[in-house]
C-alpha cells in the first residue's frame, strides 16, 4: 500500500506536487486547516520518505503512526528540509532513552 493511501486512511492530509524542474513540494495538512510542515525534494522517493517520517513525528497518536517503524537515523535522507520533523525526531529520541 502506498504512504498516501495510509496517511488518507489515517485521515491525514497531504499533498505531492511538482512542476517540470522545481522538483517536489511536500505538504502535510491542507489549505483550509493549514499546513503544519512543508518542504520541496528532489526525488518522489524523497517526498514519499518526508511525509511518512514527518507525519509518524508530527501526529504520533494516528493510526499510521502506530503502524510505522520510525528508526533513529530516519531524518539522514539528502536534499530534506528538516525543520519541526528535526526537532519532532530529537524529542522521540530522548523519550525513547528515558
Amino acid at each position: 500500500m502506498s504512504i498516501m493511501q495510509k496517511l488518507y486512511d489515517s485521515e491525514i492530509n497531504a499533498s505531492i506536487s511538482t512542476f517540470w524542474d522545481g522538483g517536489f513540494d511536500v505538504k502535510l495538512g491542507d489549505p483550509m486547516n493549514g499546513f503544519d510542515n512543508e518542504t520541496t525534494v528532489k526525488t518522489f522517493a524523497e517526498a514519499e520518505a518526508w511525509l511518512a517520517e514527518t507525519a509518524a513525528l508530527i501526529y504520533p497518536d494516528s493510526v499510521f503512526a502506530k503502524a510505522a517503524d520510525v528508526p533513529d537515523d530516519m531524518f539522514e535522507i539528502p536534499g530534506i528540509e528538516q525543520t519541526v520533523a528535526e526537532a519532532a525526531s530529537e524529542l522521540l529520541r530522548s523519550e525513547r532513552k528515558a
